[in-house]
């Protein structure tokens, strides 16, 4: 080999090796981003977790500092806006409320529960949200009472035609078991969660938010809970009756709806603007 087909091979290699490495650098630097992304999403996880404890503990003030850190590790994720927002709105911090619920919203734009509450807090600002007066959310079990009241007896009747069918004594309606039933459906409506355990301490189990308001304390207790959403205004009597045979169908609350040892029951409905609703259904027997 001539010194200029030597000179020609090592331009040759160099270029290639830049053609080789490029990529490997450009696919070095995607794993990175995706490591720290990962990290990000993982501590911002992290961060929504602590949030929910300290809320459930009643720490407000270390639920909010958590609550911010992971909105600013992830400011696309709706989640801890919406829960900062309440945090913000217990606090009285209006304005960071409405801020916190707008954020959630620009992430998600159908986050039902985001354009419900800021629906509360400013009904004009929201395009297609009904008006609502500034306590709306705390007065949500009283809205369109007469409606609600009718569709949550229907409930009732559907409870008790179940345990006539087979031989059971119907349950009596209590009017305590009614209020609380409609607080659970508004707060899981309100706070964006669907469960049995409130993230609010005072309100974790149905026999803590029963002894929170009344004195005695029944001798047993039991709740079913159940949601519809995302088929438009859905809170009507042919959609409460497929509620109803879809909590018959689920063992743990057929078996509520039949305990013969229940006597009275209560139940409660919230809906949000879009029509979705959740019902809460809280049973009890009160004396031996």
């Amino acid at each position: 080999m001539n010194r200029m087909a030597a000179k020609l091979l090592v331009v040759l290699l160099c270029a290639a090796s830049v053609t080789v490495s490029a990529p490997q650098v450009k696919r070095s630097r995607q794993r990175t981003q995706e490591q720290v992304d990962a990290a990000k999403a993982a501590a911002a996880y992290a961060a929504l977790r602590s949030g929910l404890t300290a809320l459930a503990q009643g720490k407000q003030q270390q639920a909010r500092q958590y609550l911010e850190q992971a909105t600013r590790l992830l400011p696309w994720w709706p989640e801890p806006h919406n829960l900062l927002a309440f945090v913000y709105q217990q606090q009285g911090d209006r304005t960071r409320a409405r801020q916190e619920y707008e954020a959630a919203l620009r992430s998600d734009p159908g986050n039902i529960h985001a354009r419900a509450a800021l629906a509360a807090l400013t009904p004009e600002t929201v395009p297609g949200a009904r008006n609502a007066p500034e306590t709306a959310q705390q007065e949500a079990p009283e809205d369109q009472s007469d409606q609600v009241r009718e569709l949550e007896d229907f409930l009732v009747e559907l409870v008790n035609h179940e345990r006539v069918s087979r031989g059971l004594v119907p349950l009596q309606i209590d009017e305590r078991l009614r209020l609380l039933a409609r607080e659970h459906s508004v707060e899981m409506r309100d706070l964006g969660y669907f469960d049995h355990s409130s993230p609010v301490k005072a309100n974790r189990s149905l026999m803590d938010r029963y002894l929170q308001r009344f004195a005695q304390r029944p001798v047993l207790a039991a709740e079913n809970i159940s949601r519809r959403w995302g088929y438009g205004n859905c809170l009507s009597r042919a959609n409460l009756e497929k509620s109803h045979h879809g909590l018959m169908r689920s063992s743990g609350h057929r078996q509520n709806i039949l305990n013969p040892r229940l006597t009275h029951i209560g139940v409660g409905i919230a809906a949000n603007a879009q029509g979705d609703y959740w019902i809460t259904e809280d049973f009890a027997r009160f004396h031996e």
